[in-house]
């Protein structure tokens, strides 16, 4: 989601760089470009503040999940593998680190997930 709102915002800033040239030639409708200008810079920012607001839930998101483990596995937790060779697995993996979890494409992965749906 977040690079789909960083896409609408560079569109957005690429269009209002056109209006404002489209406002310098003469015989522009200054009106009605004035109108376009207002509600692309109203809707770019929108998009800027949710941008804000995307990155700091994912920030806070990382640093609750890259937390250390404490406490032992929860009896649901054990349930919630598929098998005791899984959880052998990922006993032993490393804790994952927030460059793993920036590199990871979100949209591909929830594709991947639902596509047997």
């Amino acid at each position: 989601m977040r690079r789909k709102v960083q896409g609408l915002v560079a569109i957005l800033e690429i269009a209002l760089a056109r209006i404002r040239v489209e406002m310098e030639n003469p015989g522009a409708d200054l009106p009605r470009l004035r109108r376009v200008k207002e509600n692309l810079t109203r809707t770019h920012r929108v998009c800027k503040q949710t941008l804000g607001k995307l990155e700091e839930s994912l920030a806070e998101a990382l640093e609750v999940c890259l937390q250390p483990r404490t406490e032992p596995m929860s009896c649901r937790e054990y349930v919630e593998l598929s098998s005791l060779e899984e959880y052998h697995r990922l006993r032993d993996l490393p804790p994952v680190r927030f460059e793993e979890i920036q590199e990871v494409n979100l949209d591909g992965l929830g594709e991947r997930l639902t596509a047997n749906e």
